[in-house]
């Protein structure tokens, strides 16, 4: 367990990077603004969706890592009790 100290300055620094809007936040700022409600949930959307898709992208090729590892461990044990 990490001392009480380290963990409140872990704490705050991450509570402080939460609140600090990023360059996203800015740019949906900015369209919405300039553009309008419809234009900032497309930028939104847009956002999201760049985020969530190389996520299940790298999910997706993990199992197919395990899998196929799962695969080569079983090929070589048959190899090596013959």
């Amino acid at each position: 367990m990490p001392a009480l100290n380290d963990l409140l300055l872990f704490t705050s620094a991450a509570f402080i990077m939460n609140l600090s809007p990023g360059p996203s936040n800015f740019y949906v700022m900015a369209r919405t603004l300039s553009q309008g409600t419809s234009a900032g949930l497309a930028a939104v959307l847009g956002l999201a969706t760049g985020s969530l898709l190389p996520s299940l992208q790298t999910k997706s090729c993990r199992q197919t890592v395990a899998d196929k590892t799962a695969t080569l461990i079983r090929t070589n044990q048959r190899i090596r009790s013959k």
